[in-house]
């Protein structure tokens, strides 16, 4: 399975060269999983904010729509706090606990698996537990329920 970031770059230049892979990148993705496993597709997520630093996983994306509860009439923007606070290192336990209570998702932030990207803006591995019914076809994620899988979501940039 294909794991990496910009240090990896002639690497990246020459597997994109061979077809060894196909590469996309999920930067417009709001709310979204990459499962990670051999798919022979790797994805490219913008992270780090203004540091622009680019984390590639190979897997499998599902983008999801983030509950519009992230997002509500009171202007209360849980996406734009998290950035804000990654933005300034402050800490964001109590916005990821916001977040799990108002999301359609079961998930515990955790540690990244060992060899695989760290945890950083837009790219936060989760242990997934399920979902509340009716949310979605989220039938994919069955196989991988308290497995470690990577939440996508904006950075500040």
């Amino acid at each position: 399975m294909f794991v990496g970031d910009d240090g990896d770059y002639q690497a990246i230049q020459r597997l994109k060269r061979d077809g060894t892979y196909a590469f996309a990148t999920c930067y417009d993705i709001d709310w979204g999983f990459i499962l990670p496993c051999e798919s022979g597709v790797v994805f490219k997520q913008q992270t780090d904010g203004c540091c622009c630093h680019h984390v590639f996983l190979e897997g499998i994306l599902i983008p999801l729509h983030p509950p519009a509860e992230f997002r509500d009439d009171r202007r209360i923007d849980l996406f734009a706090e998290l950035q804000d606070a990654n933005y300034r290192g402050k800490p964001t336990r109590d916005i990821w606990a916001r977040i799990k209570k108002q999301s359609h998702i079961r998930f515990d932030c955790i540690e990244s698996p060992a060899e695989m990207p760290p945890n950083q803006e837009g790219f936060q591995w989760i242990r997934y537990h399920g979902h509340d019914d009716g949310y979605g076809q989220m039938f994919a994620l069955e196989g991988w329920k308290n497995k470690p899988i990577v939440l996508i979501y904006p950075n500040s940039d």
